[in-house]
């Protein structure tokens, strides 16, 4: 870990790109993994062939020609049933609390129920993090990043299923996508013209979670008066190391670990509308983006790093040079 330290963090030495491993008993890597993913493999299949496809894809897609708000409606209801059925199938359990952490029961004023247009700011972990908005709030997804060149704040947008990939995709195959790329304004307008929330990844490229990359400069700066801000937070316990975290490493390989384990503790924190700076409270966007990370990094437990998106390029050309795994996230 010595060699890449200069690619870490340097105010908390956090270096948010490489996963964490854990010691594996021969018992466990013979016998249980290989029996949980024979056991869990079939069922996720049966699911994704016999619920999720046609009734969270087809069905919406065909009512949806008819009736667009139906097909919406059908969409987010049956993707949702789905979705969780197949996290419950992996083994990945949430715990759901408000912040500031309470013990009293949450009215349904407090409740976290964004609407068309709003924006959920997020940490970025892995592709089960996805999943996990998807049976919440089935929204449209959105990476951001700059333009490399200008520093111009950037928002690759995606559906569920196109940011399943985008999340398990290579780091050059996610540039490669930079193309398709748009203003955070094209983006709130496109989920609010789905009647869906848009979830920000802001941090751009899925790290450890042990850490928060920076916000791209200005990134909230476009977002509409009328959209409102949420913050929802998903980490894992530290017991749970093999949790996919998509950093680096195969894809399948991080599927076989989560499905090889016994369960996976997922930890999901979300700040309640009225705890939640507004753009009516702190008219400055600089101000109120620095205000909301602050929030997320208090609510989770993460540190802020000063490192961005960009600073994995560099990384990851050092990885390779030393001998690092060939299929390079």
């Amino acid at each position: 870990m010595e060699k890449y330290r200069r690619f870490a963090d340097h105010a908390t030495g956090i270096q948010p790109f490489i996963p964490a491993r854990t010691a594996a008993s021969a018992v466990h890597r013979f016998v249980a993994a290989p029996l949980l993913i024979l056991l869990r493999a079939p069922l996720l299949v049966l699911l994704v062939v016999g619920w999720i496809v046609p009734c969270g894809l087809v069905l919406p897609a065909v009512v949806g020609a008819v009736v667009p708000a139906l097909g919406q409606l059908l969409r987010a209801m049956f993707l949702s049933v789905g979705v969780r059925m197949l996290l419950l199938v992996m083994g990945v359990f949430s715990t759901e609390k408000f912040w500031p952490l309470t013990t009293a029961t949450v009215g349904l004023s407090e409740a976290m129920a964004p609407k068309g247009g709003d924006v959920v700011l997020a940490n970025f972990t892995s592709y089960v993090d996805v999943l996990y908005y998807t049976a919440a709030y089935a929204p449209v997804f959105g990476f951001a990043h700059d333009d490399g060149i200008t520093g111009a704040p950037r928002v690759v947008t995606k559906g569920s299923y196109g940011a399943v990939g985008y999340a398990v995709s290579t780091y050059a195959e996610q540039l490669a996508q930079f193309a398709s790329a748009e203003g955070i304004e094209a983006a709130v307008a496109a989920a609010k013209a789905k009647n869906a929330p848009l979830v920000l990844f802001f941090e751009g490229t899925p790290t450890t979670g042990k850490g928060v990359l920076a916000c791209p400069d200005k990134l909230l700066a476009g977002v509409p008066a009328a959209s409102k801000f949420f913050v929802h937070t998903l980490t894992y316990a530290d017991c749970d190391a093999d949790v996919p975290f998509v950093s680096l490493g195969s894809p399948w390989a991080h599927f076989a670990a989560l499905l090889g384990r016994a369960y996976h503790t997922q930890r999901s924190v979300k700040i309640m509308p009225s705890k939640t700076p507004q753009r009516a409270a702190l008219p400055d966007a600089a101000i109120l983006q620095r205000t909301l990370v602050a929030k997320l990094c208090e609510a989770s437990g993460l540190r802020a790093l000063a490192l961005k998106r960009s600073d994995k390029a560099g990384f990851l050309a050092h990885w390779k040079q030393t001998g690092g795994d060939a299929y390079l996230k």
